[in-house]
Protein backbone atom coordinates (compact mmCIF):
# COMPACT_ATOMS: atom_id res chain seq x y z
CA UNK A 1 0.00 0.00 0.00
CA UNK A 2 1.19 3.30 -1.19
CA UNK A 3 1.76 5.81 2.09
CA UNK A 4 -0.36 8.24 0.62
CA UNK A 5 -3.27 5.37 0.87
CA UNK A 6 -5.20 4.52 3.60
CA UNK A 7 -6.95 1.52 4.07
CA UNK A 8 -11.01 2.00 3.33
CA UNK A 9 -11.67 1.36 6.50
CA UNK A 10 -10.10 4.16 7.88
CA UNK A 11 -10.91 6.64 5.29
CA UNK A 12 -13.26 9.61 5.72
CA UNK A 13 -15.96 10.49 3.72
CA UNK A 14 -15.84 11.98 0.87
CA UNK A 15 -12.16 11.24 1.07
CA UNK A 16 -9.86 10.94 -2.34
CA UNK A 17 -6.10 9.64 -2.44
CA UNK A 18 -4.13 11.90 -3.28
CA UNK A 19 -2.42 11.21 -7.15
CA UNK A 20 0.46 8.82 -7.66
CA UNK A 21 3.75 10.39 -8.33
CA UNK A 22 5.51 13.94 -8.17
CA UNK A 23 3.37 17.08 -7.80
CA UNK A 24 3.38 19.18 -10.80
CA UNK A 25 5.26 22.24 -11.68
CA UNK A 26 3.26 25.30 -11.67
CA UNK A 27 5.54 28.22 -13.18
CA UNK A 28 5.13 31.45 -11.17
CA UNK A 29 3.51 34.59 -12.64
CA UNK A 30 5.95 37.25 -14.19
CA UNK A 31 5.67 40.75 -11.76
CA UNK A 32 4.75 43.48 -13.62
CA UNK A 33 6.53 46.59 -12.62
CA UNK A 34 4.92 50.03 -13.23
CA UNK A 35 7.93 52.50 -13.14
CA UNK A 36 7.11 55.38 -10.43
CA UNK A 37 6.91 58.54 -11.96
CA UNK A 38 10.03 60.87 -11.22
CA UNK A 39 9.35 63.12 -7.81
CA UNK A 40 10.57 66.33 -8.12
CA UNK A 41 13.05 68.17 -6.57
CA UNK A 42 13.44 68.27 -3.43
CA UNK A 43 11.95 71.65 -1.88
CA UNK A 44 10.26 71.99 -5.07
CA UNK A 45 6.74 72.53 -5.11
CA UNK A 46 5.40 70.99 -8.83
CA UNK A 47 2.71 73.74 -9.36
CA UNK A 48 4.87 76.76 -10.84
CA UNK A 49 2.26 79.27 -8.91
CA UNK A 50 2.78 78.03 -5.74
CA UNK A 51 6.63 78.15 -6.25
CA UNK A 52 6.15 81.80 -6.93
CA UNK A 53 3.84 82.69 -4.18
CA UNK A 54 6.76 80.78 -2.02
CA UNK A 55 8.76 83.33 -3.40
CA UNK A 56 6.11 86.51 -2.42
CA UNK A 57 5.67 86.58 -5.93
CA UNK A 58 1.76 86.27 -7.63
CA UNK A 59 1.08 85.86 -11.07
CA UNK A 60 -1.82 88.29 -12.38
CA UNK A 61 -3.30 86.63 -15.36
CA UNK A 62 -6.60 86.36 -17.46
CA UNK A 63 -9.68 88.67 -16.75
CA UNK A 64 -9.61 90.72 -13.60
CA UNK A 65 -13.34 89.31 -12.37
CA UNK A 66 -14.54 88.94 -9.16
CA UNK A 67 -13.39 85.98 -8.69
CA UNK A 68 -9.72 86.83 -9.63
CA UNK A 69 -9.97 90.28 -7.97
CA UNK A 70 -10.98 88.51 -4.42
CA UNK A 71 -8.38 85.74 -5.07
CA UNK A 72 -5.67 87.89 -5.19
CA UNK A 73 -6.79 90.33 -2.22
CA UNK A 74 -6.96 87.47 -0.15
CA UNK A 75 -3.25 86.49 -1.04
CA UNK A 76 -2.10 89.65 -0.53
CA UNK A 77 -3.53 89.86 2.55
CA UNK A 78 -2.14 86.75 3.29
CA UNK A 79 1.41 87.38 2.65
CA UNK A 80 1.33 90.59 4.03
CA UNK A 81 0.43 88.95 7.40
CA UNK A 82 2.98 86.49 6.89
CA UNK A 83 5.74 88.91 6.80
CA UNK A 84 6.15 92.53 5.88
CA UNK A 85 8.90 91.24 3.07
CA UNK A 86 8.18 92.83 -0.47
CA UNK A 87 5.57 91.54 -2.56
CA UNK A 88 5.77 91.26 -6.78
CA UNK A 89 2.87 91.14 -8.66
CA UNK A 90 3.48 89.55 -12.42
CA UNK A 91 0.46 91.19 -13.99
CA UNK A 92 -0.19 89.92 -17.83
CA UNK A 93 -4.47 90.71 -18.20
CA UNK A 94 -6.98 92.16 -20.10
CA UNK A 95 -8.18 93.89 -16.92
CA UNK A 96 -12.24 93.87 -16.36
CA UNK A 97 -15.08 95.01 -14.59
CA UNK A 98 -14.02 98.87 -12.68
CA UNK A 99 -16.27 97.37 -9.49
CA UNK A 100 -14.04 94.83 -9.19
CA UNK A 101 -10.96 96.72 -8.96
CA UNK A 102 -12.07 98.65 -5.58
CA UNK A 103 -11.00 95.27 -3.52
CA UNK A 104 -7.90 95.67 -4.83
CA UNK A 105 -6.74 98.96 -4.38
CA UNK A 106 -8.37 98.48 -1.05
CA UNK A 107 -5.77 96.12 -0.06
CA UNK A 108 -2.92 98.07 -1.72
CA UNK A 109 -3.86 100.92 0.88
CA UNK A 110 -3.68 99.10 3.82
CA UNK A 111 -1.46 96.32 3.55
CA UNK A 112 2.23 97.17 5.28
CA UNK A 113 4.38 95.29 3.17
CA UNK A 114 5.51 97.01 -0.21
CA UNK A 115 3.76 95.42 -3.43
CA UNK A 116 5.25 96.03 -6.65
CA UNK A 117 4.61 95.09 -10.13
CA UNK A 118 6.37 93.78 -13.31
CA UNK A 119 4.06 94.33 -16.81
CA UNK A 120 4.66 91.08 -19.52
CA UNK A 121 2.83 90.72 -22.07
CA UNK A 122 0.31 93.54 -21.64
CA UNK A 123 -1.97 95.15 -19.05
CA UNK A 124 -5.40 96.47 -20.16
CA UNK A 125 -7.75 98.60 -18.63
CA UNK A 126 -8.06 98.19 -14.23
CA UNK A 127 -4.73 95.55 -14.54
CA UNK A 128 -2.91 98.79 -16.08
CA UNK A 129 -4.45 100.82 -13.11
CA UNK A 130 -3.07 97.76 -10.52
CA UNK A 131 0.07 98.04 -12.03
CA UNK A 132 0.13 101.98 -11.83
CA UNK A 133 -0.78 101.64 -8.12
CA UNK A 134 1.23 98.92 -7.14
CA UNK A 135 3.80 101.70 -6.18
CA UNK A 136 6.70 99.50 -4.27
CA UNK A 137 8.84 99.08 -7.81
CA UNK A 138 7.05 99.25 -11.36
CA UNK A 139 8.54 97.70 -14.03
CA UNK A 140 7.46 96.79 -17.45
CA UNK A 141 9.33 94.17 -19.62
CA UNK A 142 10.66 95.57 -22.88
CA UNK A 143 7.98 93.98 -25.12
CA UNK A 144 4.91 94.82 -22.84
CA UNK A 145 2.27 97.04 -23.46
CA UNK A 146 -0.13 98.86 -20.99
CA UNK A 147 -3.09 101.13 -21.64
CA UNK A 148 -5.45 102.06 -19.36
CA UNK A 149 -9.01 102.28 -21.14
CA UNK A 150 -11.23 100.26 -19.58
CA UNK A 151 -13.99 98.33 -21.20
CA UNK A 152 -17.44 99.05 -22.04
CA UNK A 153 -19.53 99.05 -18.75
CA UNK A 154 -22.07 96.62 -19.70
CA UNK A 155 -23.69 95.54 -23.19
CA UNK A 156 -27.25 97.01 -23.16
CA UNK A 157 -29.22 93.73 -22.98
CA UNK A 158 -27.93 93.52 -19.23
CA UNK A 159 -28.54 96.65 -18.06
CA UNK A 160 -32.53 96.48 -16.73
CA UNK A 161 -34.30 98.58 -14.25
CA UNK A 162 -36.02 101.57 -14.35
CA UNK A 163 -35.23 104.90 -15.85
CA UNK A 164 -34.11 106.10 -12.67
CA UNK A 165 -32.08 103.26 -11.62
CA UNK A 166 -29.69 103.40 -14.47
CA UNK A 167 -29.40 107.11 -14.06
CA UNK A 168 -27.96 105.86 -10.51
CA UNK A 169 -25.91 103.60 -11.88
CA UNK A 170 -24.68 106.00 -15.09
CA UNK A 171 -23.88 108.67 -11.73
CA UNK A 172 -22.12 105.76 -10.00
CA UNK A 173 -19.88 104.83 -12.83
CA UNK A 174 -19.15 108.25 -13.79
CA UNK A 175 -17.98 108.89 -9.44
CA UNK A 176 -15.68 105.77 -9.76
CA UNK A 177 -13.96 107.28 -12.96
CA UNK A 178 -13.53 110.69 -11.38
CA UNK A 179 -12.01 108.92 -8.03
CA UNK A 180 -9.63 106.43 -10.47
CA UNK A 181 -8.67 109.78 -12.41
CA UNK A 182 -7.68 111.56 -9.18
CA UNK A 183 -5.97 108.37 -7.80
CA UNK A 184 -3.73 107.98 -10.84
CA UNK A 185 -2.61 111.93 -10.55
CA UNK A 186 -1.28 110.96 -7.95
CA UNK A 187 0.51 108.04 -8.36
CA UNK A 188 1.59 108.92 -12.51
CA UNK A 189 2.51 111.85 -14.67
CA UNK A 190 -0.91 112.26 -15.70
CA UNK A 191 -3.20 115.29 -14.44
CA UNK A 192 -6.54 114.54 -13.58
CA UNK A 193 -8.07 115.28 -17.28
CA UNK A 194 -5.37 113.36 -19.19
CA UNK A 195 -6.02 110.68 -16.62
CA UNK A 196 -9.47 110.86 -17.49
CA UNK A 197 -9.30 110.77 -21.30
CA UNK A 198 -6.70 108.00 -20.53
CA UNK A 199 -9.36 105.74 -18.95
CA UNK A 200 -12.22 106.49 -21.99
CA UNK A 201 -10.27 106.29 -25.14
CA UNK A 202 -6.89 106.41 -24.32
CA UNK A 203 -3.71 104.06 -26.39
CA UNK A 204 -2.07 101.24 -25.41
CA UNK A 205 1.61 102.48 -24.68
CA UNK A 206 4.84 100.60 -25.22
CA UNK A 207 7.30 100.18 -22.23
CA UNK A 208 9.08 103.60 -22.88
CA UNK A 209 6.31 105.44 -23.19
CA UNK A 210 4.67 103.83 -19.88
CA UNK A 211 7.71 105.07 -18.22
CA UNK A 212 7.13 108.77 -19.67
CA UNK A 213 3.72 108.28 -18.52
CA UNK A 214 4.67 107.33 -14.75
CA UNK A 215 2.45 104.52 -15.34
CA UNK A 216 5.86 102.19 -14.10
CA UNK A 217 9.24 103.56 -13.10
CA UNK A 218 11.58 101.83 -15.55
CA UNK A 219 11.58 99.21 -18.31
CA UNK A 220 12.94 95.56 -17.46
CA UNK A 221 16.48 95.22 -18.45
CA UNK A 222 16.78 92.09 -20.57
CA UNK A 223 19.05 89.06 -19.03
CA UNK A 224 22.31 88.55 -20.81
Amino acid sequence: MSPNQLPPEWAPPGWTPPPEGPAPFVVPPTPVVVPAAAPPAEGLDPDPFARLAARRTLFVHGPLDTAASNQLAAQLMALDAASPQPITLLVNSPGGPLEDLAPLLDVLSIVTAPVGATCLGQASGTAAVLVACATGRRRAAPAARLGLRLGPVAAPATLTGTAEELELLARDHQARLDDLARLLSQVSRLDIERARKELESGPLHDAAAAVEAGLVDEVHERRR
